[in-house]
């Protein structure tokens, strides 16, 4: 009888692997592919804005999790070109990493989406782990200062009143909260990173979030 794949998830790791290497669009800077359109003949990968924040740092936190899996720590050219892809969208001067106003993809709103954010967060705190780079967890250091910044403090606890912030923004504690995965998500990689860089404001806002979420949130309301 042989052995379960769930119990050695290496050759799946390994599979990972070769696809976050080249899934990417090897002509625009090794940008990822969001879209894969399997209806189409032959099978078409497509852009989206997207490929500019949140895929990218999502990109990078697999990364991490395939490797953790594998043992390796040799960080590839396609690992560094979504770094050089994130680090060009940290453009204003407040922590935080913005969408550009246009793409080859179309027109984007030039805000700084918070779920965006959170990925950009994940990918280059993670990857600061793994490989060291001073970059990296000067940039995560950075947004997790941001979101203490622009999150407001309720006696319920912290929440953030928008899902996106515009250049200059700073936030109006008579605005109500918009509960959604733009408070929700952040509640695991604020506590990751208290965990790994021992920051108690990391972890006071993380459980802030959670307390606001618990006490406010109506049951019949996603998140």
């Amino acid at each position: 009888m042989s052995a379960p794949d769930t119990l050695n998830i290496r050759d799946s790791a390994r599979l990972s692997m070769h696809f976050l290497q080249n899934n990417v669009d090897f002509n625009r800077g090794m940008s990822p592919y969001f879209y894969t359109l399997y209806s189409e003949d032959p099978v078409e990968a497509q852009h989206n804005p997207w490929d500019y924040c949140e895929n990218p740092g999502r990109y990078l936190y697999a990364f991490y999790s395939a490797r953790a899996v594998l043992g390796d720590k040799n960080e590839t050219e396609t690992e560094k070109a979504q770094k050089k892809l994130l680090y060009a969208r940290f453009e204003e001067d407040d922590g935080l990493c913005y969408r550009p106003a246009t793409s080859p993809y179309g027109r984007i709103r030039h805000v700084a989406d918070l779920w965006d954010n959170r990925s950009v967060f994940m990918g280059l705190l993670l990857n600061s782990v793994l490989t060291g780079d001073t970059e990296a967890r000067k940039c995560a250091d950075r947004l997790a200062v941001a979101m203490r910044r622009i999150a407001v403090k309720s006696p319920d606890g912290y929440y953030y009143s928008t899902p996106v912030v515009p250049p200059g923004y700073v936030p109006d504690p008579d605005e109500k909260a918009d509960i959604g995965q733009n408070m929700g998500g952040w509640i695991t990689p604020l506590k990751k990173y208290s965990d790994i860089i021992g920051d108690e404001s990391a972890f006071d806002l993380a459980n802030g979030l959670a307390e606001f979420i618990v006490r406010r949130m109506n049951v019949d309301e996603g998140i």
